[in-house]
């Protein structure tokens, strides 16, 4: 049996619940809604996250409120209304880990939460890099980075075979470089093998400087945003996980309550009653042999634009 939480099965009645835990969080102000952030309108784009059929590998053709607990789908919607972040901006996507449900999040996501978390952030600019380039790089041994001291691409030369690497810069809103990303074109595959399509999908194979692009892009503000002081945002999710855990594990207690359990005089300790408890009125799932990352292919955008004179 699958550690479930003990709530009618359906979509509907998740959503429902992840409003109704939310509301209340804002109501006894455990969080703060950020500017022109409707979370409810997130939790309900989040249907499409969860009843979306997978594409590929094993679970083909099944969603993940097919294939992930209920707990763990509640608790991921939570934490991606908490971060204030909505599927339909492309922000964030949910990966199946198993039968656990799980948060990514986007590019797109990383960079509204750095803003969203007082960090001057302008654009950010990314480039593949090809054999008869000329790209030189040096150490900051002050700021602990890499930065581009020159660029000399060689278009006539440029050939999908050639792709040696890819980097990335983010600047501040007066163009001042910030932060830079470098990736071989080794780590950018290694990258994509960790993905749903393995770097075989038809934009991976036709598209390889967009999709090395995107790569770097993402990692370069995930790694920014990393270096940034989130305690804010570190408080406020610590928040929500503890008032989520609650609000399940009395869910949890109020069902074990209720039960008509033929013990004598026996006393079940407490993991005893959980156990049951958690097991009332579900299903066995499917056991997943492999756990495997499946991601929405679709959550990535072709959203680049070269710079003719990048700020570096």
């Amino acid at each position: 049996m699958t550690n479930q939480i003990p709530m009618k099965t359906g979509v509907t009645q998740i959503i429902n619940q992840a409003i109704g835990m939310y509301t209340k969080m804002v109501e006894n102000k455990q969080v703060d809604i950020p500017e022109n952030y409707s979370y409810k309108n997130a939790i309900q784009a989040a249907r499409y996250l969860i009843t979306k059929p997978i594409e590929k590998g094993p679970n083909k053709g099944k969603a993940i409120v097919d294939i992930c607990t209920q707990e763990s789908i509640l608790k991921t919607i939570m934490e991606m209304a908490q971060k204030g972040l909505n599927p339909d901006k492309k922000q964030c996507y949910f990966i199946p880990y198993g039968n656990t449900c799980t948060l990514s999040i986007s590019y797109q996501g990383n960079v509204a939460l750095a803003k969203r978390g007082g960090e001057d952030i302008g654009e950010t600019y990314a480039y593949a890099v090809y054999k008869n380039d000329k790209l030189e790089l040096v150490f900051d041994p002050k700021k602990g980075v890499i930065q581009v001291k020159s660029y000399e691409p060689d278009i006539s030369k440029w050939t999908k075979s050639d792709i040696t690497g890819a980097f990335a810069v983010i600047t501040d809103r007066r163009g001042n470089v910030r932060y830079t990303e470098y990736m071989t074109m080794e780590q950018i595959k290694d990258s994509w093998a960790m993905g749903g399509a393995k770097g075989e999908s038809p934009a991976h194979k036709n598209f390889p400087d967009q999709q090395a692009i995107k790569t770097v892009k993402s990692r370069a503000v995930k790694s920014f945003v990393n270096t940034a002081d989130d305690s804010d945002i570190v408080s406020a999710s610590d928040k929500s996980a503890a008032y989520t855990d609650q609000e399940i594990s009395q869910e949890l207690e109020h069902k074990a309550n209720t039960l008509e359990l033929d013990i004598g005089n026996e006393e079940l300790k407490e993991e005893e009653v959980k156990a049951i408890a958690e097991n009332i009125d579900t299903e066995p799932d499917e056991i997943i042999e492999e756990e495997q990352e499946e991601i929405q292919p679709d959550f990535f955008t072709d959203d680049f634009v070269e710079v003719k004179n990048p700020p570096f």
